[in-house]
């Protein structure tokens, strides 16, 4: 089966921006999934929850550092260093890139604060004595290592990572399908309360999803999962949602999203907001169609569908 693996970039943001953006679209090139905490609003502990458990959820690890040691958090380090130290404690692979020290920068880039510099080489020294660090000194030679390391690293190290639906075993779609199941017969119970909200998630592969959905079920709101459009759509006639999201594609259904959309619009059922969620779909080639159908693509990552999620539920 051909796996997708999850690689969560860990930096400090304003100083790294390019360099950022050229490891997530070499990430995206080799056709993995490229998660970072430009997605999280740094200084919020339960902006930390988040992220921690997006390192979770990864399969692999890079770390990138400049000159700058980064917002520190309430624990007295960076955050990327909590991250770094958190990734290694999970022994999550880090891979791990430090940007050349005769490197020319813009003062923008370098720690003014000799207490934030001396932080920042005690951060590397612990780096550079745990790791096998790659020193880079432009943004394409630091795309160049990521892509070389990262595939000898998922070739030695393969990790767990995720596969398509429609390549699962058929006792594994059996068990899937007995989760969703007893999900849901779990949902219907809990979801007497007619002040709660209700959300309808139609993904063929939910367990991407569950971190999301934990967070706001411990706010109150019920999940009703479907694997399938004929399952999602049956669902919906026999619920009242007050949101829907669905993923672009399941499995061999290549328009299934624009499908069960067009039924839910065509549907006697009042039609309630509906997200297209699909990480690394383009928003110009597919933002337009979806926004014509009444509905709205979110294609920035988990931090863009939890901040809508929270915007349209109103919680």
């Amino acid at each position: 089966m051909e796996k997708k693996y999850q690689i969560f970039i860990s930096s400090t943001y304003q100083d790294l921006i390019a360099e950022r953006s050229a490891v997530i679209e070499t990430i995206l090139k080799l056709e993995h999934i490229p998660i970072g905490m430009e997605m999280f609003n740094a200084g919020d502990e339960g902006q930390w929850e988040i992220i921690r458990r997006a390192i979770d959820n990864s399969d692999y690890y890079i770390l990138i550092i400049g000159f700058r040691y980064g917002s520190v958090t309430p624990d007295g380090i960076s955050y990327t260093e909590k991250e770094y130290d958190y990734a290694t404690m999970k022994g999550i692979p880090v891979l791990a890139f430090l940007m050349d020290r005769n490197c020319a920068t813009t003062p923008g880039q370098r720690e003014e604060d000799r207490k934030l510099q001396r932080r920042l080489e005690k951060f590397t020294d612990k780096v550079t004595k745990r790791k096998i660090v790659q020193f880079w000194h432009n943004k394409d030679e630091l795309a160049s290592q990521v892509s070389t390391a990262l595939t000898m690293t998922i070739k030695n190290k393969p990790a767990t990572g995720w596969v398509r639906a429609d390549q699962i075993h058929e006792s594994q779609i059996q068990e899937l399908i007995r989760f969703i199941q007893l999900y849901n017969d779990k949902q219907t119970n809990q979801s007497n309360d007619p002040e709660s909200k209700r959300v309808l998630w139609a993904d063929d592969n939910p367990f991407n999803n569950k971190d999301i959905i934990e967070i706001f079920e411990r706010r109150g709101v019920t999940f009703d999962l479907a694997i399938t459009t004929k399952q999602a759509f049956h669902l919906f006639s026999e619920h009242s949602y007050d949101l829907v999201i669905t993923d672009l594609t399941r499995g061999s259904e290549t328009d299934a999203g624009f499908t069960l959309i067009t039924q839910i619009i065509r549907s006697p059922r009042t039609t309630p907001p509906i997200l297209v969620y699909s990480v690394g779909k383009s928003l110009q080639e597919y933002g337009e169609i979806v926004r014509k159908m009444g509905a709205e693509l979110i294609a920035g990552g988990i931090g863009e569908l939890i901040g809508k999620i929270s915007v349209l539920l109103n919680i």
